[in-house]
């Protein structure tokens, strides 16, 4: 097994996951903290095994190079960067995301 990449929660990564909670909180509080957990989880397999994301469809977020994991409902963007794997956004599936990005995503 290669080197453990260290995982960094960028800022806006760090909002979509309080409001996630937060969201799922309004309804079932024990089910916020199972999706925080599973969410978590994906970013702690992420120290091993940094490009289990796929590349996504979206041509221009390809270009930037990131890469994208689902995690139940879920999709975690995230760049790779040297030894580091930035996680930029964590979104539900659904959502629209283009204009999150800037760059014309």
């Amino acid at each position: 097994m290669g080197k453990k990449h260290s995982v960094l929660l960028l800022s806006a990564a760090m909002d979509d996951l309080r409001g996630i909670a937060d969201y799922v909180a309004r309804d079932d509080e024990e089910r916020a903290l199972e999706v925080i957990d599973e969410i978590d989880a994906a970013l702690d397999r992420l120290e091993d095994f940094p490009e289990s994301g796929a590349v996504p469809r979206d041509a221009a977020l390809a270009r930037m190079g990131y890469r994208v994991l689902v995690v139940s409902s879920f999709l975690v963007f995230y760049t790779i960067e040297e030894e580091t794997v930035e996680v930029h956004r964590v979104i539900h599936g659904r959502r629209r995301y283009a204009h999150l990005f800037g760059n014309g995503a």
